[in-house]
């Protein structure tokens, strides 16, 4: 299996787990090179020994995806949470799933995030939000621009891949192994 983090930005391919900022940074230089037509791989694995993608760096990879010039393929495996779920979902060119992977789906969690103090204030009184609720209309407002049903992320359910490519979660299961490149024919005369 894949261990994190996984590089490869001669091949343009990166793997999520949930080391986030080597990721973004990751992205970012591969956004700046001169080839941005060229798609990046994103994968995103999970297993249940891994920690979880927190739901605020979740949103900031998910916003970083839309906004980047190169296609963005992701390929999912392992036991999927709902974090990485969301990033799956994210990817701008090729949603894939691996045959056997199942997502865990579950209200998120806000946890480091304060629920009621420091409300920001937008110039009127009656428009006080705090930042939890600011993070909650974002994630809503990503699942709307995803075509995801709002209510995806708040129950507790697992899914098959072919399951999560009905919910549109993905695009395509990916049942056997895709072809590996062509090597080059040797040039050596038999004996």
């Amino acid at each position: 299996m894949i261990s994190e983090p996984f590089w490869d930005l001669t091949g343009r391919t990166l793997s999520l787990g949930s080391d986030v900022s080597a990721t973004v940074d990751g992205l970012l230089r591969l956004q700046n090179t001169a080839d941005y037509q060229r798609p990046i791989t994103l994968y995103v694995y999970g297993s249940p020994s891994q920690p979880a993608l927190s739901p605020t760096d979740a949103l900031m990879v998910c916003a970083l995806l839309q906004t980047l010039r190169s296609p963005v393929q992701t390929i999912g495996m392992g036991l999927l949470t709902p974090t990485q779920a969301l990033v799956l979902a994210a990817g701008t060119h090729r949603r894939c799933l691996i045959r056997h992977t199942v997502i865990s789906l579950a209200p998120m969690k806000w946890e480091n995030v304060p629920a009621a103090r420091n409300p920001i204030s937008f110039g009127h009184q009656d428009h006080l939000r705090t930042p939890r609720t600011l993070l909650e209309e974002q994630l809503e407002q990503l699942l709307s621009e995803l075509k995801l049903a709002p209510d995806l992320f708040r129950s507790d359910r697992l899914f098959t891949a072919e399951e999560a490519v009905l919910n549109h979660l993905a695009d395509i299961v990916v049942t056997r192994p895709l072809p590996q490149p062509l090597q080059e024919p040797s040039h050596e005369t038999e004996r």
